[in-house]
């Protein structure tokens, strides 16, 4: 409650004003703010903007003369809280991990591969030392980065597109981010749409890493949404034009999950060997 409503005065929309900003706050890091004792979101976590802090602070003024006076007010200072006008160059040595996600969301793989090679390097070591820090607060923005990466460094050297679609298979299907939610549905559907169409080069990566990934588990004790997911990226990975050199490889292991995914659980460990040696051949 605002404090008029708590008072018992009049109210008016700034009281629903209050009420958001300690709703927007409580979202963001799981517990309501101590009024006269705000503690900072962005200090706690580089993927929320200070102007984040900024906006709630407003909406939280005690008194309500001076609180932010609309709805309209509150989206306006929500949508400019992520700065997109920033060159890259400033992005990559200055900013926060959430404007360096806004810099590349608007680019085309074209435009990404453009980039000078420290840059793109950059980036790439930005995300490795992101998955090896795995901090809680940071795995949503981390996994949102990774999935970006899958599309917009198809043109990039295999070592090094490696490294991203090893991070969005193991972020996508395996990460627990939570007691109750294992894997990313966004590192997943980029791994899918990209496999559809990606270069002769990224497909051969996304194809290797892929088979890699199916060699280091038992995907008889997967659940139905990893099986469905994994399905249908082998699908897209087999329709695209320049499936040839793991067609065989990739082919085998499609047929190997349909078996597993409609035969009973008696035959299931016989059916995982199987796999595990066709993906090895």
């Amino acid at each position: 409650m605002s404090p008029e409503q708590m008072e018992g005065k009049e109210l008016d929309g700034r009281s629903d004003i209050y009420s958001l900003g300690i709703t927007l706050y409580e979202t963001l890091c799981g517990h309501t703010p101590q009024i006269g004792d705000y503690k900072s979101l962005a200090d706690a976590n580089e993927a929320i903007p200070p102007a984040i802090d900024d906006l709630i602070k407003q909406c939280l003024i005690q008194d309500k003369q001076r609180r932010l006076a609309s709805a309209k007010d509150f989206i306006l200072g929500l949508t400019s809280a992520f700065r997109t006008d920033i060159p890259l160059s400033s992005v990559l040595t200055d900013a926060r991990l959430h404007e360096l996600h806004a810099a590349l969301q608007g680019m085309s793989a074209e435009e990404f591969s453009s980039k000078p090679k420290g840059q793109k390097l950059l980036i790439i070591n930005r995300i490795k030392d992101l998955t090896r820090i795995d901090k809680p607060a940071l795995k949503r923005p981390t996994a949102e980065m990774i999935a970006l990466l899958v599309r917009l460094a198809v043109y990039e050297a295999a070592k090094d597109y490696a490294i991203i679609v090893n991070a969005a298979f193991e972020w996508g299907y395996e990460k627990w981010y939570g007691p109750a939610w294992q894997g990313d549905n966004v590192n997943r559907d980029a791994l899918i749409e990209t496999s559809k169409t990606a270069p002769s080069e990224a497909h051969q990566t996304l194809s290797k890493e892929l088979l890699d990934f199916v060699e280091k588990h038992n995907l008889s004790e997967k659940p139905h949404w990893y099986l469905h997911d994994l399905r249908l990226n082998l699908m897209a990975l087999l329709a695209n034009q320049h499936c040839d050199a793991f067609a065989e490889r990739l082919a085998t292991i499609y047929d190997e999950i349909n078996a597993i995914s409609h035969q009973p659980t008696a035959d299931i460990d016989e059916s995982t060997e199987t796999m595990s040696m066709a993906v090895t051949q």
